[in-house]
């Protein structure tokens, strides 16, 4: 199955060379308690990884990086010359994005138990395990490279509806309607990103299932309940997200702002932006006599939609409007593919899952965007 995003060609990898069960056992993993034993299980990663890496003439560099706190650690660094699948990407996402590096960071997943992360200030993007074992289109790697994409167009002097960021400052979380997921700190795409995410590994797993018997399908359930618990969890996720966005874009436009001029800046490339800035009220739960109940928080959210171009109410309000039409939708869609899935208590059922249903309802959240 083929899908072309960000200009890219994707063709559905589902098997691996070799097996890396051990280097992917630490996917979503702590690498441990102290600084101590993170570093001595990075470095024994990273020793497994080269070895693949080097097995599939992939062309590399070992860098260090410093941590908030200064502390000193190893990535790997994908170089954008040579022959391979992954440094073809890499030279790729250079050119489009004024050289930002694709780097792998055991260190860095291990601490943020993350697949793979766009840096914020634009300086890397964390590849997954999937990633830098050759899954060039591996959906966690797309999920942070459609942000990286949605920043570099910012700071291209391209306006994109969907780039901002919420963030917690005080209280339990953003919104009363979502306290399970992005709920202290979102980048206002991380919506469509989901829906990326969700398309993306039902392609995968209706892949895996034209390619192999139902009897086999059911028999490979490693793999497969790996892909559709990915997918429930985008749908959870997005139905989540859909709802707190509805939320906080409703609250801002009943809201005064304030404009101020930022830096964004993704590689070498630098641009001046309007940073449209709302004070939101957030949420918390308290509990007396046994009872909860819900309060806002005033100012307890920072809410920032970044622009190119002049800033109007007229153009802020047909923006926000946009925003909460689309979320609305995507929380719609979202909800119906999750019902495709068959869950027994919380974990999904490979079996039982309708995948008709799902190759019917789960693209449709990534095509309102």
């Amino acid at each position: 199955m083929k899908i072309l995003i960000l200009g890219f060609l994707l063709i559905s990898s589902l098997s691996y060379a070799s097996d890396h069960s051990e280097i992917l056992y630490y996917r979503g993993r702590s690498l441990g308690n102290n600084l101590q034993s993170q570093l001595q299980e990075t470095r024994k990663i990273l020793t497994k990884v080269e070895t693949e890496l080097n097995r599939a003439g992939v062309q590399y560099t070992i860098r260090n990086l410093k941590d908030n706190l200064g502390n000193t650690y190893p990535v790997i660094r994908l170089s954008t010359s040579g022959n391979s699948a992954l440094n073809k990407e890499a030279l790729r996402v250079s050119h489009l994005m004024g050289g930002i590096p694709l780097i792998f960071s055991p260190y860095d997943l291990g601490r943020s138990k993350a697949n793979a992360f766009y840096d914020p200030k634009g300086t890397m993007i964390g590849v997954s395990y999937r990633f830098i074992l050759g899954v060039v289109d591996d959906s966690s790697y797309l999920h942070e490279l459609y942000h990286a994409n949605t920043y570099a167009q910012v700071v291209q002097g391209r306006d994109m509806q969907w780039a901002g960021v919420k963030r917690l400052l005080k209280g339990s979380a953003m919104s009363a309607s979502n306290s399970s997921y992005y709920f202290r700190f979102a980048s206002l795409d991380e919506l469509p990103a989901t829906a990326l995410s969700l398309q993306l590994d039902t392609f995968q797993i209706l892949e895996m299932r034209r390619l192999m018997s139902a009897a086999e399908f059911n028999k490979s359930r490693g793999e497969g309940e790996d892909l559709l618990g990915n997918i429930l969890l985008s749908a959870n996720a997005g139905e989540a997200l859909a709802r707190q966005v509805q939320d906080i874009a409703t609250k801002a436009l009943a809201s005064q702002y304030s404009v101020k001029s930022e830096l964004l800046a993704i590689g070498s490339l630098k641009r001046t932006i309007h940073s449209v800035i709302f004070s939101l009220s957030s949420h918390d739960r308290v509990f007396s006599a046994g009872r909860g109940t819900n309060i806002e928080i005033p100012d307890g959210v920072e809410f920032k939609m970044y622009s190119v171009g002049p800033i109007s109410d007229a153009s802020l309000k047909r923006r926000l409007n946009q925003i909460i039409v689309k979320a609305r939708s995507a929380q719609e869609a979202f909800f119906r593919a999750r019902k495709c899935i068959y869950v027994l208590i919380e974990y999904p059922d490979v079996t039982k899952t309708d995948y008709s249903c799902l190759e019917n309802e789960a693209p449709k959240a990534y095509q309102i965007f």
